[in-house]
């Protein structure tokens, strides 16, 4: 027997999360020539066009990366649940730590050059009280509350979301499995099935079976009630 699972995508959530990753390009480019230095590259602004950006990044800065916390926390408690406590940190601390790490070690060791060479220290030194992870602080706070709530849910498996409340995953995202098997029917004639079934929230559909029998001139219909027994159901 082999069992395929696949999971649906959300569609107007992934593209949600394009829209919130153009927004924050477009934010750190406009700091560059804004009025706020708080950017690896800045140049002092000589006209009115950095007040509009100003504006742009005050408005911006209101609610897009909330979003994001909004929208990895809503789906934190169904991830967790299918997973358990800790698969689920293992799989936070790959996805998040390791591109952190990436940063904090290899890009802003270069980035951090031009103000070390002015600040008179030893590297080591500057590179300590310089410390800042930049663009991805997203990444840090991310993860740390990640781990936090699965150490919480770990140390209380009796928590009312551990026992009855629905995951995220199951009010939002609807589950597709396909079994495929071959077996004999009724008659000792060979037939395939395959098994399609959609879950979710709204509404369950009972699996149908399409078999399939060698002596046959025209396409069968079977409904199998198990993976060796197809009973022919009509046409």
């Amino acid at each position: 027997m082999t069992t395929l699972q696949t999971r649906t995508r959300l569609s107007y959530l992934d593209n949600l999360r394009v829209v919130l990753t153009a927004l924050v390009v477009l934010h750190h480019a406009a700091v560059t020539y804004s009025h706020i230095p708080l950017w690896y590259y800045y140049e002092a602004p000589h006209d009115g066009s950095a007040t509009a950006l100003d504006v742009f990044l005050a408005l911006n800065q209101a609610y897009f990366m909330g979003f994001f916390f909004l929208i990895a926390g809503y789906f934190t408690p169904g991830a967790l649940d299918r997973k358990g406590a800790g698969r689920f940190a293992r799989d936070r601390l790959v996805r998040l730590g390791i591109p952190l790490l990436l940063f904090v070690i290899v890009v802003r060791a270069v980035v951090g050059i031009p103000g070390w060479s002015v600040s008179g220290l030893p590297y080591a030194e500057y590179y300590v009280l310089s410390w800042d992870p930049g663009p991805t602080w997203f990444l840090e706070v991310l993860l740390v509350f990640s781990l936090v709530y699965a150490l919480v849910r770990r140390l209380r498996p009796d928590s009312p979301r551990s026992k009855s409340a629905p995951t995220s995953a199951d009010r939002f995202a609807s589950r597709r499995r396909s079994t495929a098997y071959s077996g004999t029917n009724r008659a000792g004639a060979s037939c395939q099935a395959r098994d399609i079934s959609i879950t979710s929230p709204a509404a369950q559909r009972r699996p149908t079976s399409t078999c399939s029998g060698p002596s046959r001139d025209r396409p069968t219909i079977w409904s199998c009630c198990s993976e060796s027994c197809c009973a022919r159901i009509g046409r």
